[in-house]
């Protein structure tokens, strides 16, 4: 789910789950010259920013705590590969490969439809601004801890 300003992402926190009190954020720091912060500040509607000692703190928004997915979960992507992490511990099991291998999924994780999980975790990556070169830990948002609630089998 995306949201263009804080706004949006409180309302939202509002309506769907009742409060804004389990909001969560990613927060990044760094250090940066005035004007550097001045000529971007347009294209950071949807951050929450503060300037402080030649220092840019960011926070974005990432979703509303409370759901187990949406804690626990996450895309793993590392060397052009990602792997879904879940809370199990599943050493000496062997993952499965999804998205003609690009992604290893749990054996915990038994979707409906391998290729649909498969472009679940592609939008996971891509809905935030990744790629399967971009390592880094990608979350479920809302919309898709959804879409992986409907995926899995009962």
């Amino acid at each position: 789910m995306k949201f263009e300003t804080m706004e949006e992402f409180y309302r939202h926190a509002r309506e769907v789950h009742g409060s804004v009190e389990n909001a969560c954020f990613e927060a990044t720091s760094v250090k940066v010259p005035p004007e550097f912060v001045m000529e971007r500040m347009e294209k950071l509607k949807c951050f929450d920013a503060e300037y402080a000692d030649g220092v840019l703190t960011l926070r974005r928004m990432v979703g509303v705590s409370g759901d187990e997915i949406a804690e626990k979960y996450y895309l793993d992507i590392w060397n052009c590969h990602g792997v879904l992490r879940c809370p199990h511990d599943h050493a000496g099991e062997e993952y499965r490969a999804v998205g003609e291998g690009r992604f290893s999924v749990p054996p915990c994780v038994r979707a409906k439809s391998d290729r649909r999980l498969a472009d679940l975790l592609w939008d996971v990556l891509e809905d935030w601004g990744g790629a399967i070169n971009m390592s880094g830990h990608y979350r479920f948002d809302d919309e898709h801890v959804l879409r992986f609630k409907r995926l899995m089998k009962r």
